[in-house]
């Protein structure tokens, strides 16, 4: 693309192509990805952020199509196969748009650039435009790697967006728009300096929700129908894995509660039940602002629970109490390590001084009726096994609380970051079997990442570092991609006889699990856990206690408790067992099976387990009874009467 403009810096924008057009005709592009994990398959929703730019180009008289392909891709009108990025330029075209923007994540950076590639193959004269977080760090290197790319726009993209539209119009100039990533010509590109934010979010159109499909059709590929709620931008941190407040700005920019209430009122009344959002990284990061917008939420009583992400050290069991009384259902934290040294070098900001104070504010969140969704990272450069094993200590900590998820995810180097500046030469391609935070989700060609979207990964390493690993101190880059995998998984049903095992061997929790890494990958001839199934570890960990146990000498109530954790894996991942084969521990009690039920188990014992409900005071049942059941992806436990499990043991 060549447009002239006289200046005497010869910048190039569309004076005199789109001149004197009542309206430019522009698509904004969410890419296709389709990431399978738990974490973050439990709802699907519109892509926000480009709603709120289509918004504001309407309101400027543009004309706008929005093409969630996300979306599409759930809905089947696009098919995970080798033509996906063929397809999504053929709907693209089907408007005859003159300009096409992409929000291009981590994830989606390849798919961005390829399916711009068919575009301009197909519609030469189609403006292209790049907008998201890699991109805002890269935007010149992204305009000299592909000459199909016309434009680059660097961090919040409502302002910008619609001044570049004018200047593509010819009614301002390029240079003009902090954070835009243009071609002055052929051999020069220019960055212009600053980012435009939105300093008043209430001045912000209303998401052009009419753009996409209803947002019941979304709820229909939700476990958990949820709308996501822009309630602030900004983050005072300098977390050095992070890029967000580089993006968004250290002051914090909240919406005023006035505007959250008659959105979270207006959606409730048009869509019905569903949960709130708060996309804001860091909600809880401005006391006064939660506690009014909680009172409003009780006064209103508008009956409508809610999510956001927070830190552990903004929280109390003052703010935690009111926070649920609100509605608040979960909250998201980022606890990133178990070890203070980590934590340090991450400039996470604070320093648990105490043992278990994250424990401790983790147990206070559950205690006040609110579910915590906790996150750590392994593999970071100057991570050492101690560390490593620090981590997966706080990790054992959180499933002897209960009411809760944690994960463990492996490090994705992102650009912009302190990380990347500090550790340029400690990044390592490993392919789609290391799949890092933000990696995950364009696997379309039979389970694997299309030929152009590994080529792009491969050649362009500085402008696609999500996709690679960094080299941890203790050097073992294949056991953190396993921790990350595997452990969180094997623990959250397997816990407790993961740690007594360890314990009864005197090992550290790294030494078990490499011991039963190595025992399961022999046994099946794989080189790591993560090219296994979810059903494969829990077997094999089965397997391997169940040796283990046999050879030891531990008490009977630990058997009782690997027998008892066996049928949590029967109820919770049942598709593992197939028909015939029973997995061991499926007798609670010598001569005493548990029947299988859909859904439910019944499980007998003398011994006071975990999980079970505390004895009533005085009682001396030397036998109890108890009914397991999976509601919404939870546990429940129900102690019943030895009759009635008699019964329930005939059906």
């Amino acid at each position: 693309m060549e447009i002239h403009q006289e200046k005497p810096d010869k910048e190039t924008n569309s004076r005199g192509r789109f001149e004197g057009r009542s309206g430019l005709r522009i698509s904004l592009v969410f890419p296709p990805s389709n990431d399978k994990r738990e974490i973050v398959s439990t709802f699907l929703s519109p892509p926000l952020g480009l709603l709120y730019i289509a918004a504001c180009l309407e309101r400027a008289g543009y004309i706008v199509t929005v093409h969630d392909f996300v979306f599409d891709l759930k809905a089947g009108r696009i098919q995970a196969d080798a033509d996906i990025y063929r397809k999504c330029a053929d709907r693209i075209l089907a408007s005859d748009p003159d300009v096409v923007g992409f929000s291009t994540q981590c994830t989606t950076g390849p798919g961005s650039i390829n399916i711009a590639h068919q575009l301009k193959r197909v519609k030469p004269s189609v403006i292209t435009l790049l907008g998201g977080h890699d991109v805002s760090f890269l935007a010149p290197d992204y305009l000299k790697a592909f000459p199909w790319i016309d434009f680059v726009i660097a961090g919040e993209g409502e302002i910008a967006t619609t001044e570049l539209m004018r200047a593509i119009e010819g009614r301002t100039r390029c240079a003009a728009i902090p954070g835009l990533a243009y071609r002055v010509n052929r051999d020069e590109i220019r960055l212009n300096p600053g980012i435009d934010k939105v300093m008043n979010l209430d001045s912000m159109p209303a998401p052009a929700y009419h753009l996409v499909d209803d947002i019941g059709d979304y709820f229909r590929y939700s476990k958990h129908p949820t709308i996501l709620i822009d309630s602030g931008r900004g983050c005072p941190y300098s977390c050095e894995f992070c890029q967000t407040s580089q993006l968004t700005g250290h002051e914090v920019r909240y919406r005023s509660v006035r505007s959250l209430i008659s959105e979270l009122r207006e959606n409730k009344n048009r869509y019905g039940v569903y949960q709130a959002y708060f996309v804001h990284d860091l909600f809880t990061a401005r006391r006064s602002f939660v506690e009014e917008l909680c009172c409003r939420l009780m006064e209103e009583d508008l009956q409508i629970p809610w999510a956001c992400r927070c830190r552990l050290d903004q929280i109390d069991g003052d703010l935690l109490s009111l926070m649920k009384r609100a509605g608040c259902a979960t909250l998201l934290c980022g606890v990133e390590s178990g070890s203070r040294k980590t934590l340090k070098a991450m400039k996470k900001g604070y320093d648990p001084k105490e043992p278990h104070w994250v424990v401790d504010q983790t147990r206070l969140t559950v205690e006040n009726g609110i579910f915590p969704t906790l996150s750590m990272l392994v593999g970071v450069p100057d991570e050492t096994l101690e560390d490593l094993c620090a981590t997966m200590e706080l990790a054992a900590e959180f499933t002897r609380i209960g009411g809760l998820r944690s994960f463990i995810q492996l490090l994705s180097p992102l650009p912009g970051t302190g990380l990347i500046r500090r550790f340029p030469d400690r990044m390592e391609y490993k392919g789609e079997e290391a799949a890092t935070a933000f990696s995950q989700g364009i696997e379309f060609h039979n389970g694997k990442r299309l030929p152009e979207d590994e080529n792009l990964i491969r050649k362009h390493p500085k402008l696609f570092p999500s996709f690679r690993t960094v080299i941890p101190e203790h050097g073992d880059v294949d056991l953190s991609i396993d921790v990350a995998y595997a452990y969180c998984r094997l623990i959250e049903i397997y816990g407790y006889s993961f740690i007594s095992l360890a314990e009864h061997a005197n090992e550290t929790l790294v030494d078990l699990f490499c011991r039963y890494r190595k025992s399961l990958c022999e046994d099946l001839s794989v080189a790591r856990l993560q090219c296994l199934d979810y059903f494969a570890v829990l077997d094999g960990f089965r397997r391997f206690a169940k040796r283990a146990f046999e050879e030891s000498d531990v008490s009977e109530k630990t058997r009782e408790v690997f027998r008892f954790e066996s049928l949590l894996q029967e109820i919770t991942v049942s598709d593992s067992t197939r028909p015939g084969d029973e997995p061991d521990g499926r007798l609670s009690h010598p001569g005493s099976p548990c029947r299988n039920m859909s859904g439910a188990r019944l499980f007998r014992t003398k011994y006071d387990l975990p999980w079970l409900p505390e004895r009533n005071s005085g009682e001396k049942k030397d036998v109890r009874y108890f009914l397991l059941l999976m509601v919404d992806d939870r546990l429940r436990v129900k102690e019943i009467e030895a009759a009635s499990a008699k019964h329930l043991e005939c059906l």
